[in-house]
């Protein structure tokens, strides 16, 4: 075992299982006021169905129950996200701290997400969400990571920034920046290759900004990459033949995934959509003790940018996640 795999070790022995009691009695009463909760809701609007059926049609009442459904389901999953920030306060922040070089905050706060989804390397979006806020250092170079959802205008209703807004999720992943040694201008954009239908179909990422398309020799990264730079030189010094080849590596740890990037505001960006939510672990139909189990995956997911940066430096990590 390494000296990390130690500090891991004691912290879920000293910290983590100590407060796996509390988490449980938390579990246990978000569980018994979904419970309450479902049996009160279903049976008014269930009452109130019944009354609509026999005096005006089942339509109607099919109508008012299948918004029971709705005004449920959005009420459970609000417990079940503060179950899970209850559990994620517990376990986070002392792995945090025992993998060393990172500090954990829950919020985004600090993390300019706005400036991030103005760079267009992510969908259009009306809103931005950061949280879960990861700072720290590693191979002597600083890093920081947040996960980041895009939203755009829709019918349904989303708690942004403290506010209700009318919104759907367009994108949902993680962003990591690692601090550049270099001082340049930038933007340069680093966008995943969609082909020409792709671009013919689709808005230029740097289209309107003063950015031009830059062409690199290497084929295997102008196959996984567009480049979007004011100044071709700039792009050619900061993009070296070692960096092409790590981000062609890079894209291929996350097969699939439509990874972008960027040289912007001093820093390297790197974009990573996720299916799920990061960090997000617990079951309200599971005991707190499960919670164990999953901490070799939080591990991976806080020790990230490590491999993003491992990467950049030339060496080849393995998968991303």
């Amino acid at each position: 075992m390494t000296e990390t795999d130690d500090a891991i070790a004691r912290a879920v022995e000293t910290q983590i299982k100590p407060g796996l009691a509390a988490v449980e009695a938390s579990r246990r009463g978000y569980l018994q006021l979904t419970r309450l909760m479902a049996a009160g809701v279903f049976g008014f609007f269930g009452v109130i169905a019944l009354l609509l059926w026999a005096l005006i049609s089942i339509y109607v009442a099919l109508f008012v129950f299948a918004g029971a459904f709705v005004f449920g389901g959005i009420a459970a999953w609000a417990l079940v996200r503060f179950y899970r920030g209850t559990a994620r306060a517990r376990i986070v922040p002392p792995l945090a701290e025992a993998i060393g070089g990172m500090t954990y905050k829950r919020s985004g706060e600090g993390f300019d997400a706005r400036a991030v989804a103005e760079l267009g390397i992510l969908p259009p979006a009306r809103a931005v969400l950061a949280e879960d806020l990861l700072e720290g250092m590693h191979r002597g170079t600083g890093f920081r990571m947040v996960a980041m959802s895009c939203f755009a205008r829709s019918s349904g209703a989303v708690r942004i920034d403290g506010r209700r807004a009318r919104a759907k999720r367009v994108w949902r992943g993680l962003v990591v920046e690692v601090d550049v040694p270099v001082a340049f201008e930038g933007p340069v954009i680093l966008a995943r290759d969609r082909g020409a239908i792709g671009r013919w179909l689709g808005n230029e990422p740097a289209a309107g900004r003063g950015l031009a398309p830059v062409s690199f020799p290497d084929a295997a990264f102008g196959d996984a990459f567009e480049v979007y730079a004011a100044d071709a030189g700039e792009a050619a010094r900061l993009i070296t033949p070692e960096l092409a080849a790590s981000l062609v590596a890079l894209s291929k740890a996350r097969p699939g995934k439509a990874l972008a990037a960027a040289f912007a505001q001093g820093v390297f960006l790197l974009t990573i959509p996720l299916p799920r939510g990061f960090l997000d672990q617990g079951s309200l139909f599971e005991p707190a003790e499960r919670l164990l189990d999953r901490i070799p995956a939080i591990v991976r997911e806080l020790t990230l940018p490590h491999r993003v940066i491992d990467y950049l430096m030339g060496d080849r990590p393995g998968p991303l996640l």
